[in-house]
Protein backbone atom coordinates (compact mmCIF):
# COMPACT_ATOMS: atom_id res chain seq x y z
CA UNK A 1 0.00 0.00 0.00
CA UNK A 2 1.33 3.45 -0.90
CA UNK A 3 2.20 5.95 1.83
CA UNK A 4 -0.38 8.56 0.82
CA UNK A 5 -2.33 10.50 3.42
CA UNK A 6 -5.58 9.09 2.06
CA UNK A 7 -4.37 5.49 2.36
CA UNK A 8 -3.03 6.13 5.84
CA UNK A 9 -6.31 7.72 6.94
CA UNK A 10 -8.33 4.84 5.52
CA UNK A 11 -6.15 2.26 7.27
CA UNK A 12 -6.34 4.16 10.57
CA UNK A 13 -10.12 4.34 10.31
CA UNK A 14 -10.32 0.59 9.70
CA UNK A 15 -8.14 -0.06 12.73
CA UNK A 16 -10.02 2.30 15.03
CA UNK A 17 -13.48 0.95 14.14
CA UNK A 18 -12.41 -2.70 14.10
CA UNK A 19 -14.32 -4.82 16.61
CA UNK A 20 -14.52 -8.55 16.97
CA UNK A 21 -18.00 -9.82 16.19
CA UNK A 22 -19.70 -12.70 17.94
CA UNK A 23 -18.83 -15.99 16.27
CA UNK A 24 -15.47 -14.81 14.88
CA UNK A 25 -12.52 -16.92 15.97
CA UNK A 26 -9.95 -15.13 18.10
CA UNK A 27 -7.13 -16.28 15.83
CA UNK A 28 -8.85 -14.88 12.75
CA UNK A 29 -9.55 -11.61 14.54
CA UNK A 30 -5.98 -11.20 15.83
CA UNK A 31 -4.67 -11.92 12.32
CA UNK A 32 -6.92 -9.17 10.91
CA UNK A 33 -5.85 -6.74 13.64
CA UNK A 34 -2.16 -7.54 13.14
CA UNK A 35 -2.47 -7.14 9.37
CA UNK A 36 -3.92 -3.64 9.77
CA UNK A 37 -1.17 -2.66 12.21
CA UNK A 38 1.53 -4.01 9.89
CA UNK A 39 0.05 -2.12 6.91
CA UNK A 40 0.18 1.07 8.95
CA UNK A 41 3.76 0.39 10.07
CA UNK A 42 4.67 0.02 6.40
CA UNK A 43 3.23 3.52 5.93
CA UNK A 44 5.48 4.82 8.75
CA UNK A 45 2.68 4.95 11.32
CA UNK A 46 4.09 3.74 14.62
CA UNK A 47 2.32 2.28 17.64
CA UNK A 48 3.96 1.23 20.86
CA UNK A 49 3.37 -2.30 22.11
CA UNK A 50 1.22 -0.81 24.86
CA UNK A 51 -0.93 1.10 22.35
CA UNK A 52 -1.42 -2.02 20.24
CA UNK A 53 -2.37 -4.03 23.30
CA UNK A 54 -4.89 -1.42 24.45
CA UNK A 55 -6.46 -1.14 20.98
CA UNK A 56 -6.74 -4.92 20.71
CA UNK A 57 -8.24 -5.36 24.17
CA UNK A 58 -10.71 -2.49 23.65
CA UNK A 59 -11.89 -4.02 20.40
CA UNK A 60 -12.84 -7.37 21.93
CA UNK A 61 -16.46 -8.14 22.84
CA UNK A 62 -17.64 -7.89 26.48
CA UNK A 63 -17.30 -11.65 26.93
CA UNK A 64 -13.49 -11.11 26.84
CA UNK A 65 -13.62 -8.46 29.59
CA UNK A 66 -11.47 -10.57 31.95
CA UNK A 67 -8.49 -10.40 29.57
Amino acid sequence: MKKTTTNRLGALQKLYILHMHKGTSVITYIYEFTSLVMNLKNMDEMFSDEQQTMMLLCSLPPSYKNF
